[in-house]
C-alpha cells in the first residue's frame, strides 16, 4: 500500500502515558518540520503547466503586442471571446499537453508519501537510534540498556503518529536520541509538559502518578458544528445509552423515515464520536457500535 503511514492505536497510547506515569518521567515531543518534503518520492511527480507559465517569461514589447491581440478579440467578440479564449486555453493545457512541469518534491505528498516517510521514521528509530520496533505496536519503539549483570540502567520508550512523536526515558537515553534523531531529520522538539497529542489533552501528574487524558476542546468544536440540529438544542445525559435508546435503535428506519432524516449528519457525528470514544471516553464505546448499526439508514429519531 502505497499510502501507508502507521499510527499508534489508541490503546497504545493510554500504554505509554500508563508506563511514563508508572516510571516517574514526564513526556517529551517533536514534530517533523515539512515531513512529506523531508524524504525522496519514490515516482518523478509532474504537475500542469499553470495558465500564466507561456507568458510570464515573454518581454514588454511582446507582452504589448498579446495585450493589443486582446483587445481585437474583446472588440470583435465581446467579454464572451474572452471566455472562450480561457476555456480553450485551460483545455488544451489539460487535455493533450506537450509540456509538463517536473516538481522536486510536493507539499502534501504524492500517493507514496506516507509511505516513504513511515520508512524513514523506522530507519532513524532502528539505526540511528539503536530502537527496537514493537510487535504489538508498529508505531512504538523501545530501547533498553543493561549492565553486566543484566540490570536495566537506562530506557527509552518512544510512539509515533505519522510525523508527532512522544517519548520519554532517563536522561542519557533521552540525549542520544535527539541527536540520533537531528541527523536524519528536521525537527522542532517540546520539552515538558506536552500538554498535547493529536487532539488529545494530556496532563500528567507525577507526584501523584497519575495522568489524565482528556478532549475539551474536541467536544466544544463538535458540538458547535451540530448544536443546530437537536429541535431543543443538545442536551445533557447521566449515561451515554439508556435501555429506551437501545429499543430505539433496534427498529429499523422506513423508507419514509430514511426521506425526511437524510440532511441530518448522522454518520459525521458517528465519526467525531468514535474518535472521542477510542481516545478516552471509552464508556461511548458501546453507545458509539449501537449508533453504528443504523449508519446505513437512520431516521430523526435515530
Amino acid at each position: 500500500d502505497l499510502a501507508f503511514s502507521a499510527t499508534v492505536s489508541h490503546p497504545g497510547i493510554c500504554t505509554f502515558y500508563s508506563l511514563a506515569t508508572s516510571c516517574g518521567k514526564a513526556v517529551w515531543g517533536w514534530d517533523a518540520v515539512c515531513g512529506y518534503l523531508q524524504c525522496k518520492e519514490q515516482y518523478d511527480i509532474y504537475a500542469f503547466l499553470p495558465s500564466h507559465q507561456e507568458y510570464s517569461s515573454l518581454e514588454y514589447e511582446e507582452l504589448g503586442k498579446l495585450r493589443n491581440e486582446f483587445l481585437d478579440l474583446l472588440k470583435q467578440e465581446g467579454p464572451e471571446g474572452i471566455r472562450k479564449f480561457a476555456a480553450k486555453h485551460k483545455r488544451d493545457a489539460r487535455m493533450n499537453p506537450k509540456k509538463a512541469l517536473r516538481a522536486n518534491s510536493s507539499i502534501y505528498g504524492g500517493p507514496s508519501a506516507g509511505h516513504e516517510f513511515e520508512m524513514m521514521i523506522h530507519g532513524v528509530h532502528i539505526k540511528e537510534c539503536g530502537c527496537t520496533q514493537t510487535q504489538p505496536e508498529p508505531s512504538m519503539y523501545v530501547r533498553l540498556v543493561v549492565d553486566n549483570d543484566d540490570v536495566v540502567v537506562g530506557y527509552l520508550i518512544v510512539m509515533a503518529w505519522v510525523d508527532d512523536v512522544r517519548f520519554f526515558g532517563t536522561e542519557p537515553e533521552i540525549e542520544k536520541y535527539l541527536v540520533g534523531v537531528k541527523s536524519k531529520v528536521k525537527i522542532t522538539v517540546e520539552k515538558p509538559p506536552v500538554k498535547e497529542f493529536v487532539s488529545i489533552e494530556t496532563h500528567q501528574d507525577l507526584e501523584r502518578g497519575l495522568t489524565e487524558l482528556k478532549m475539551p476542546s474536541y467536544w466544544v468544536k463538535a458540538l458547535g458544528g451540530i448544536k443546530d440540529f437537536p429541535p431543543k438544542g443538545p442536551a445533557e445525559r447521566d449515561v451515554p445509552i439508556s435501555e429506551y435508546d437501545e429499543k430505539l435503535l433496534s427498529v429499523e428506519a422506513t423508507a419514509d423515515d430514511i426521506a425526511k432524516a437524510k440532511h441530518l449528519p448522522f454518520c459525521q457525528l458517528l465519526g467525531v464520536m468514535s474518535y472521542g470514544a477510542s481516545s478516552c471516553k471509552f464508556e461511548m464505546k458501546y453507545a458509539v457500535s449501537k449508533l453504528g448499526s443504523r449508519r446505513n439508514g437512520w431516521s430523526e429519531k435515530h
